[in-house]
Parts: C-alpha cells; sequence; structure tokens
C-alpha cells in the first residue's frame, strides 16, 4: 500500500499526501498518540503482512508457539506505529513495519527455540513422581500452592488474562470477556510470560 510513494522536494523529505492517504496518516498520529481505535484499524489494514510474516516463520512450530509468534507479531507492529515518523526519509510506512515485525518474529524464535528443551509441568497435573510424597492430598496442596504463588504474582487484570488462556480462550475470547481491546490482552500475556519465567526459574 505504501511502496508505490515518491520522494520529493529539495530536501529530500516526503510529504505525507505522498506516503500515504491523508486518513492513514491521522490514523498513525492517532495511534501513535494512544489511540486503541486507531491502532485496531491499523491492524486490521496490515493484518496481512502480520499474517504473511508468522506463516513465514510458523513451519514446523507447536500450535501455541505460532499463536505466541502471532502475539510478538502485533506487538512489533505496535512499536512500529509508536516509533514511526511520517517524515522518515525514503522509509515508508508498510517497509519500516515489515522491518520491524520480522526482526521481532526472529527473536521470539529464537527465544522459543532455546526453550523447547525446557519441559512445561502443566498447574493441575504435578506428576508423582517429581514429588517427594504419592499422596494425593500433598500433591494437591503443592499444585495449590504454585497457584497461589502466580497469583500473587501478577496484577488482577493479569490474573483474570492468565487463567482465561490457561483454559483455553483466544485471545479474542478474552477481550470479549474482560472488555479490554485485544491489544490490552496481548501486552498483558507478553507482560505474564515475563513475570513467570523470572518465577519458575528462581
Amino acid at each position: 500500500m505504501y511502496e508505490g510513494a515518491a520522494v520529493s522536494g529539495a530536501s529530500g523529505k516526503r510529504n505525507p499526501s505522498e506516503i500515504s492517504s491523508e486518513s492513514e496518516i491521522s490514523l498513525l498520529l492517532e495511534a501513535a498518540s494512544g489511540s486503541e481505535k486507531a491502532f485496531n484499524r491499523l491492524a486490521e489494514i496490515y493484518s496481512p503482512l502480520l499474517r504473511s510474516a508468522v506463516f513465514s516463520m510458523s513451519s514446523g512450530l507447536k500450535e501455541q508457539d505460532v499463536e505466541e509468534l502471532s502475539q510478538e507479531a502485533l506487538l512489533a507492529f505496535h512499536r512500529a506505529v509508536r516509533n514511526y515518523d511520517p517524515l522518515y526519509e525514503n522509509v515508508t510506512f508498510g517497509l519500516y513495519a515489515k522491518i520491524c515485525v520480522i526482526n521481532g518474529l526472529r527473536s521470539e524464535l529464537k527465544r522459543l527455540k532455546k526453550e523447547a528443551s525446557v519441559p512445561i509441568i502443566p498447574l493441575d497435573s504435578i506428576p508423582d513422581s517429581d514429588l517427594p510424597s504419592s499422596d494425593p492430598a500433598e500433591t494437591e496442596d503443592r499444585a495449590e500452592e504454585l497457584r497461589r504463588m502466580i497469583r500473587s504474582s501478577l496484577s488482577d487484570f493479569e490474573n483474570r488474562v492468565f487463567w482465561f488462556y490457561y483454559a483455553g480462550m483466544t485471545c479474542s475470547e478474552i477481550s470479549e470477556k474482560t472488555g479490554k481491546s485485544p491489544k490490552s490482552v496481548e501486552n498483558a500475556l507478553f507482560r505474564i510470560r515475563k513475570k513467570l519465567k523470572k518465577l519458575l526459574s528462581s
């Protein structure tokens, strides 16, 4: 959409009207100022780019990992919207966003591959062999202790998002359930992953 923009003027700076339509420039400025509505509209416009970038890197990945790549693509796109200057010389927003998304996905893919060998223990199904006692009551007590640690590490909103996500809900379903935007849910999941990684490695 942006790739056909021309460069003009003695300074080499481009007029915003030459970069894209006035409405899209307006969306970029509004989204960069914090408008969730404007960002969601831009994300909708560029959804083919996001899907294509994720698809190009998702070969052989599990569904959960593909979902994490999708989350990172949206977060990287959000960073692109926040940081892009409509007067960037020789760089259209489409190209800038693509670079940001690809770089973000590459970093996330490296993280996923690094953690691929780390076993994940379900929170409500800790194997007896991993515990010093085979007493079902003690096993459940330890699982509940882990749940309490997670709950105490997350904010109220992050707790709601985590347990909905753990129950198998998609980001869109969680958005509808909590009344928050998909971007807010994506950001919460990003924070949750960082907190739980720190908690479980301590």
